[in-house]
């Protein structure tokens, strides 16, 4: 292999007469060492590519989901547990960095506490898993109650890898949430510290009776509803960085204004509420030199102009500003996606 890159970067500097003086003799011996050469290098060359491509990848995590155990009797507490191990086995199997074992290969034991479960069941054929997610989920004084297990299948010593417990409303959002916080916990552990997706949100815009509103669901297409009810045509949702705020466009008998619906608070903010800045932030990303019409939308001094302009002043102002520098969001497609991240 050195003998090989001696030759090569010989060449590359122009001193290629060595190499023209071996070639014009007809040494058995010479012409044996480059045949050499050349065969190691190809040799050597084939082995970088052979442990590149071995050493790459790996194989994805064996997981085996079981269903949570139920620690109250009533109706209620059935259907959210359903909604729970449904929601949980979806993310989880949508994850993209598990092999999840199928619930027809999984014992039908439901262990709701560590010291329940059987760990010989889940790592021995057929289900093989490396790692058991489980625990146990109902309603208590009024309260949606889980407790939620990972352990390591393999190790029987010291099994457990997770520990949480999570108590919510007792409502099948609420259900659905603790199943993806349960999933992203997973997700984060296993994964190296990646964060998971399953506790995103999507915001876009539906339209219906003449009229477009801001709606939000999960990431994976469930727990569809609508955020905003002004029967307007509102446009162009986007999320603050602190994940705090939604502000869109809204198209009225005012014309286009900029709105923000506060998901803390569950309410559109009122026009005295909103300072400028939040709008900067929540705006941040946007490319507002790609707008077609500067002036299609504008903040009016209720919107908290820090200059205390006038709207017909501030309307005068912003015909000669620049057209990156004007706070606005022009008219999008029907279909505009603000994507709320954990």
């Amino acid at each position: 292999m050195f003998l090989f890159l001696t030759l090569c970067i010989y060449h590359k500097r122009g001193m290629s007469s060595p190499v023209r003086k071996l070639t014009r003799r007809t040494s058995p011996f010479w012409l044996a060492v480059i045949s050499l050469i050349i065969a190691c290098g190809s040799t050597a060359n084939a082995q970088d590519w052979f442990k590149t491509e071995t050493s790459t990848g790996a194989s994805n995590i064996r997981i085996a989901v079981a269903d949570f155990k139920a620690v109250s009797a009533d109706g209620q507490s059935g259907q959210l547990k359903r909604t729970f191990d449904a929601t949980l086995y979806s993310d989880l199997a949508s994850a993209g960095i598990f092999d999840i074992v199928s619930k027809s290969l999984a014992p039908q034991a439901t262990p709701g506490a560590p010291n329940e479960i059987n760990l010989p069941q889940w790592s021995s054929e057929p289900a093989s898993a490396a790692m058991v997610a489980f625990g146990s989920l109902g309603v208590q004084s009024g309260r949606l109650v889980a407790n939620g297990f990972l352990f390591d299948a393999k190790n029987t010593q010291y099994p457990q890898v997770l520990a949480k417990q999570y108590n919510e409303d007792p409502n099948e959002e609420s259900a659905r949430q603790v199943a993806h916080r349960f999933a992203d916990e997973i997700v984060f552990r296993l994964g190296g510290g990646i964060p998971g997706i399953a506790e995103t949100k999507i915001y876009y815009v539906q339209s219906g009776g003449g009229n477009k509103e801001i709606w939000e669901m999960d990431y994976d297409g469930s727990n569809q509803h609508a955020i905003t009810h002004l029967g307007t045509v509102s446009l162009s949702p986007r999320i603050a960085p602190d994940n705090s705020r939604l502000a869109f466009s809204s198209l009225g008998r005012e014309g286009f204004q900029i709105k923000m619906y506060s998901l803390l608070l569950g309410r559109a903010l009122e026009k005295q509420e909103i300072t400028r800045q939040m709008v900067c932030d929540v705006l941040a990303d946007l490319d507002l030199s790609t707008l077609e019409n500067e002036d299609s939308v504008r903040l009016d001094d209720a919107a908290g102009d820090p200059d205390g302009e006038s709207r017909d002043d501030h309307h005068r102002r912003s015909e000669h500003r620049p057209q990156n520098e004007h706070l606005g969001v022009a008219p999008t497609p029907d279909l505009t996606l603000g994507v709320e991240t954990p």
